[in-house]
């Protein structure tokens, strides 16, 4: 077969990215850019490779492709994007010096005046944020990234219906490319929940949904769930667990998407031991290390689980946790959907510590459809498909509720609900500190002050603390739910 030449490899990257698949385009752009060598052309695909790394929240990788982009090209746009990754990465002192500098440049530079004014607010610099997007007002400068910035924390300052201004037209702009509208649309949505317009609120996520659903297989999901839950026997996992603590530094965090994982995270990252690793792929990457897999299934064989392969996928996992940390006792991984690899934890990290995180399915399921999920998650553009993904979700938790504790006791598992923690944080916190066999430290209730640009965490969330708006939410929408609710049938009362 003839090599493909960098044209073709773009092609195809560029075709990824537009069926919204950037983590299959990643790979593509970096055999493009290994196929154009020192071509003038190959700095404009890492340019592009970087921004794809920003989507994926791969926040060092694309760090380290801009900073090649910019020793060659320190363009105004190229130190902007340069920037965003620094941001997100919780480098605010690099971002802003970076920011700085573009705006010196370009003072106009709608992106980086909007990147200035949110990387403002996640660090407690809110008054700040609102005179620069003030300001650009006053100027003309109203474009979609200004816009989109102010809507992000307009909130907190009480100018939400300003900010429903400034969004609208570009949220019905139907030029826009639909992932751009998609977002538009889902932070109108934001707007008008926080005005009580909620009926303009539900049809803005109701069209910022259709332009970004993704498709979802519920059956095949059924499946793989159905195969996990018939796999893993009381006998299965007391045989595959290994003895010792070599993954005793990871924390688990596991449960639905929105339901609560990155409260937890944050209060128990605040401890002293503790190091935050936000939500890594690591587990799966792992696993997916051991050979014998076969197409449709999402572990390999049980037998494969042993020798060589198994102290690999270990290694693999515990090389992530270093890269997070390698002083502190304890790292946090809060990959929700990790819940799917419980069955294989004792084998590969036998000591680690699991939080599943609860809360009332329909605030969960409103949460997904209001969310704009750049990557995974396909499940959340449909209430029908959210009712099937929760309800799959469910059943399995419910097996390891059954079968771990008691086949695994070296395996910490606490239960943790949002309300609970919401309603009453301080006992409901130290029990799931104590649970992961750490001694209770007031800090854990001082957390989110590092001023990081969390991608889970809205910018007017940063600094908040503990809250309880988002308990009962849905009753505000009991009639556009009406599908989820008839979806998940007697399953809602569980």
């Amino acid at each position: 077969m003839a090599k493909k030449t960098a044209k073709e490899l773009l092609d195809e990257a560029e075709a990824l990215l537009r069926k919204g698949r950037p983590d299959l385009a990643a790979p593509k752009y970096r055999e493009t850019i290994a196929a154009l060598g020192k071509h003038p052309s190959a700095d404009k695909v890492r340019a592009r490779l970087g921004l794809v790394l920003l989507r994926l929240g791969r926040f060092d990788e694309a760090t380290g492709e801009l900073e090649r982009v910019c020793r060659s090209d320190p363009s105004a746009e190229n130190r902007y994007r340069l920037a965003q990754a620094h941001a997100f990465a919780g480098r605010q002192e690099e971002a802003c010096s970076l920011l700085a500098g573009v705006l010196d440049d370009d003072p106009d530079h709608q992106p980086a005046i909007a990147r200035t004014a949110a990387l403002y607010q996640y660090i407690g610099r809110g008054d700040e944020a609102v005179a620069l997007i003030n300001d650009a007002i006053r100027r003309g400068l109203t474009g979609r990234e200004i816009a989109h910035a102010f809507a992000s924390f307009a909130i907190k300052h009480g100018r939400a219906a300003d900010a429903i201004d400034l969004l609208t037209p570009h949220a019905e702009d139907q030029t826009l490319a639909p992932d751009v509208r998609g977002e538009m649309l889902f932070s109108l949505g934001r707007l008008l929940d926080a005005t009580g317009e909620f009926d303009r609120a539900w049809s803005a996520y109701e069209q910022g949904n259709a332009l970004t659903r993704r498709p979802f297989d519920a059956d095949r999901h059924d499946a793989v769930i159905d195969a996990l839950i018939e796999r893993y026997t009381p006998e299965t996992l007391r045989a595959l667990a290994e003895d010792g603590e070599e993954g005793k530094r990871a924390i688990l965090i596991v449960g639905m998407p929105r339901s609560g994982t990155t409260l937890v995270e944050q209060i128990i990252a605040a401890h002293p031991a503790v190091a935050s690793g936000g939500e890594l792929a690591a587990l799966n990457t792992a696993i997916s290390g051991i050979p014998g897999r076969k197409s449709g299934e999402i572990h390999p064989p049980l037998n494969r689980v042993r020798g060589a392969s198994l102290r690999r996928a270990r290694r693999a996992y515990l090389d992530a946790l270093d890269a997070v940390s390698t002083t502190a006792d304890r790292v946090t991984d809060k990959m929700p959907n990790n819940f799917v690899h419980l069955g294989l934890v004792p084998a590969i990290l036998p000591g680690a510590a699991v939080v599943h995180c609860r809360r009332d399915v329909r605030d969960t399921a409103l949460s997904c459809y209001f969310r704009n999920f750049v990557t995974g998650n396909a499940f959340a553009g449909d209430l029908v498909s959210i009712a099937r993904y929760i309800k799959a979700y469910l059943r399995l938790m419910r097996h390891w509720r059954a079968v771990l504790p008691e086949a695994c006791p070296g395996m910490p598992f606490v239960e943790v609900d949002y309300e609970a923690v919401s309603a009453d944080p301080e006992p409901n916190s130290k029990k799931v500190v104590e649970g992961m066999r750490l001694p209770w430290d007031p800090a854990c209730l001082a957390f989110g002050r590092d001023g990081k640009m969390a991608p889970t965490l809205e910018p007017d969330q940063a600094g908040r603390g503990v809250y309880n708006t988002s308990i009962a939410r849905w009753k505000r929408y009991e009639k556009q739910l009406a599908p989820f609710v008839e979806a998940m049938g007697d399953a809602l009362e569980t």
